[in-house]
């Protein structure tokens, strides 16, 4: 909020494990595809989610492992 504010006064932003709020940030097929998820995380096995969450946010075993280990 403050960027849209004072974007005068901004010189840079870094942004860490953050999503958008805001849906004019999202295209209309990320929508769509948001709005069915909720089905197939209920039939997703709960062992293969956590496998594939996993993976999907770290790039490193160690940092798969972690996340593996925060269920």
């Amino acid at each position: 909020m403050y960027m849209e504010l004072y974007p005068d006064k901004i010189k840079g932003f870094i942004s860490i494990d953050s999503a958008p709020l805001q849906k004019s940030y999202m295209s209309a097929m990320e929508i769509w595809l948001l709005e069915r998820a909720e089905p197939l995380y209920k039939i997703y096995p709960w062992k293969a989610l956590l496998k594939a969450g996993s993976r999907g946010c770290a790039e490193t075993r160690y940092g798969q492992k972690l996340m593996w280990e925060m269920k």
